[in-house]
Protein backbone atom coordinates (compact mmCIF):
# COMPACT_ATOMS: atom_id res chain seq x y z
CA UNK A 1 0.00 0.00 0.00
CA UNK A 2 1.18 3.58 -1.08
CA UNK A 3 1.12 5.95 1.94
CA UNK A 4 2.66 9.19 -0.09
CA UNK A 5 2.85 10.95 -3.39
CA UNK A 6 5.82 12.18 -4.97
CA UNK A 7 3.94 16.04 -5.70
CA UNK A 8 5.13 19.12 -5.28
CA UNK A 9 2.47 21.16 -6.50
CA UNK A 10 -1.22 20.63 -6.96
CA UNK A 11 -4.05 23.17 -9.06
CA UNK A 12 -7.45 22.27 -10.48
CA UNK A 13 -9.64 23.96 -12.27
CA UNK A 14 -13.01 22.85 -12.64
CA UNK A 15 -16.17 23.82 -14.67
CA UNK A 16 -19.57 22.17 -14.83
CA UNK A 17 -23.44 22.03 -13.92
CA UNK A 18 -25.04 21.02 -10.54
CA UNK A 19 -28.48 20.41 -9.55
CA UNK A 20 -29.96 19.15 -6.36
CA UNK A 21 -33.11 19.75 -3.73
CA UNK A 22 -33.42 21.75 -0.67
CA UNK A 23 -35.85 21.60 1.85
CA UNK A 24 -37.05 23.62 4.75
CA UNK A 25 -38.71 22.43 8.08
CA UNK A 26 -40.06 25.00 9.99
CA UNK A 27 -41.05 23.95 13.82
CA UNK A 28 -43.34 26.11 15.85
CA UNK A 29 -43.31 28.68 13.54
CA UNK A 30 -39.98 29.90 14.57
CA UNK A 31 -37.60 27.51 14.18
CA UNK A 32 -36.25 25.74 10.91
CA UNK A 33 -34.32 23.24 9.65
CA UNK A 34 -32.89 23.57 6.15
CA UNK A 35 -30.97 20.57 4.41
CA UNK A 36 -29.98 20.44 0.74
CA UNK A 37 -28.01 18.08 -1.59
CA UNK A 38 -26.62 18.54 -4.85
CA UNK A 39 -24.85 16.85 -7.19
CA UNK A 40 -22.73 17.98 -9.65
CA UNK A 41 -20.59 16.85 -13.24
CA UNK A 42 -18.35 18.22 -15.57
CA UNK A 43 -15.10 18.98 -16.70
CA UNK A 44 -11.54 19.20 -14.68
CA UNK A 45 -8.27 20.07 -15.30
CA UNK A 46 -5.60 19.51 -13.12
CA UNK A 47 -1.83 20.71 -13.65
CA UNK A 48 0.79 18.69 -11.23
CA UNK A 49 4.56 19.09 -10.78
CA UNK A 50 6.44 16.22 -8.46
CA UNK A 51 9.14 16.74 -6.83
CA UNK A 52 11.53 15.74 -9.59
CA UNK A 53 10.35 18.85 -11.40
CA UNK A 54 8.18 17.32 -13.85
CA UNK A 55 4.98 19.12 -14.95
CA UNK A 56 1.90 17.39 -16.06
CA UNK A 57 -1.55 18.30 -17.11
CA UNK A 58 -4.41 15.73 -16.61
CA UNK A 59 -8.02 16.60 -18.34
CA UNK A 60 -11.11 14.64 -17.07
CA UNK A 61 -14.60 14.28 -16.55
CA UNK A 62 -14.70 16.12 -12.71
CA UNK A 63 -17.21 15.21 -10.46
CA UNK A 64 -18.07 16.37 -7.10
CA UNK A 65 -21.18 16.86 -3.96
CA UNK A 66 -22.40 19.71 -2.06
CA UNK A 67 -24.17 19.24 1.11
CA UNK A 68 -25.80 21.81 3.20
CA UNK A 69 -27.48 22.67 6.33
CA UNK A 70 -29.03 24.86 8.79
CA UNK A 71 -30.91 25.37 11.50
CA UNK A 72 -32.16 28.89 12.93
CA UNK A 73 -34.76 30.85 14.93
CA UNK A 74 -36.47 33.83 14.02
CA UNK A 75 -37.75 36.52 16.71
CA UNK A 76 -39.90 39.26 16.01
CA UNK A 77 -37.27 42.08 14.76
CA UNK A 78 -34.15 40.01 14.55
CA UNK A 79 -32.77 36.18 13.47
CA UNK A 80 -30.16 33.85 14.02
CA UNK A 81 -28.88 30.94 12.28
CA UNK A 82 -26.02 28.61 12.14
CA UNK A 83 -25.20 27.13 8.48
CA UNK A 84 -22.47 23.94 7.82
CA UNK A 85 -21.79 23.22 4.38
CA UNK A 86 -19.29 20.58 2.73
CA UNK A 87 -18.09 19.50 -0.53
CA UNK A 88 -16.47 16.63 -1.57
CA UNK A 89 -14.51 15.88 -4.36
CA UNK A 90 -12.18 13.41 -5.34
CA UNK A 91 -9.11 12.52 -8.63
CA UNK A 92 -6.98 9.33 -9.07
CA UNK A 93 -2.80 9.95 -9.87
CA UNK A 94 -0.98 7.25 -10.47
CA UNK A 95 -2.01 4.34 -8.43
CA UNK A 96 -3.49 6.78 -5.15
CA UNK A 97 -7.01 8.08 -4.74
CA UNK A 98 -6.94 11.77 -3.70
CA UNK A 99 -9.97 12.68 -1.99
CA UNK A 100 -10.36 16.46 -1.53
CA UNK A 101 -13.13 18.04 1.12
CA UNK A 102 -13.79 21.62 1.77
CA UNK A 103 -16.07 22.45 4.73
CA UNK A 104 -17.84 25.66 6.25
CA UNK A 105 -19.55 27.03 9.34
CA UNK A 106 -20.79 30.12 9.21
CA UNK A 107 -22.93 31.68 12.52
CA UNK A 108 -25.20 34.71 11.34
CA UNK A 109 -27.00 37.19 13.74
CA UNK A 110 -29.73 39.72 11.60
CA UNK A 111 -32.17 42.61 11.92
CA UNK A 112 -35.09 42.67 10.00
CA UNK A 113 -36.12 45.97 8.43
CA UNK A 114 -39.34 47.18 7.02
CA UNK A 115 -38.70 49.16 4.41
CA UNK A 116 -42.61 49.67 3.53
CA UNK A 117 -43.46 51.01 6.45
CA UNK A 118 -45.64 53.86 5.92
CA UNK A 119 -44.95 57.44 7.99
Amino acid sequence: MQESVDLKEFDAFTFGVSGGYIYTYVLRGNFFINLSGFPGLGYRRFYLETLDDQHRSIHTLGVQFLARSAVGYEFKHFYMGLTMSVILRNFSYEVSEVNLGTGQVRLTFGKRFDINRKR
